[in-house]
């Protein structure tokens, strides 16, 4: 006999487990919402690099972590730079690509932030909340990490993750539709 139950929806609406929505849990709902539509763009990218079938190309991105895509997505555009136009501007395409991809970066350390973080009220003032990242490490050893946010300081991080995507779209802008 297990100990535990397993997983079931109750069917029940949001208003009656939860009520009016909070700021900050609505905004970490936008970063997570956020972020995974880049990932997915991410992976439509290398559909496209890949010149494979949407099935294929879903198996080669599925267990990808998203630094890995990154990774991949960067390796395919380098191999592409002199068969195909990408919207690089007056840049050099291997600076633009190195522009991009500490673009994607960034998107995903903030994305860690939020969501690998504890949160907890803060002492400094109404409205904001602290975000407490612990890590330990051998190299530093256990470390704590602090930071008073707002609301909407953590949806300023969502709209960040949206420029990311964005900014990939637009890489992609003049591409031969045969990529």
């Amino acid at each position: 006999m297990p100990n535990y139950e397993p997983f079931r929806y109750h069917g029940s609406s949001f208003e009656e487990m939860v009520g009016d929505p909070q700021p900050l849990p609505a905004a970490v709902g936008e970063v997570a919402l956020s972020f995974s539509d880049l990932e997915q763009n991410a992976s439509t990218k290398i559909a496209a690099l890949l010149r494979a079938d949407p099935v294929a190309s879903a198996t080669v991105t599925a267990q990808l972590s998203f630094k890995a895509k990154v990774d991949l997505l960067a390796s395919l555009l380098k191999l592409r730079f002199t068969q195909t136009p990408f919207n690089v501007g007056a840049n050099e395409p291997e600076a633009a690509l190195r522009e991009l991809v500490a673009l994607l970066t960034q998107c995903e350390e903030l994305r860690n932030r939020v969501m690998h973080s504890t949160w907890r009220p803060s002492p400094q003032e109404k409205g904001t909340v602290r975000r407490v990242k612990e890590t330990a490490r051998a190299k530093h050893g256990f470390r704590q990490e602090f930071e008073d946010l707002t609301p909407g300081n953590v949806l300023d991080i969502s709209d960040y993750i949206i420029y990311g995507s964005n900014a990939l779209d637009e890489f992609f802008l003049r591409v031969d539709p045969a990529v």
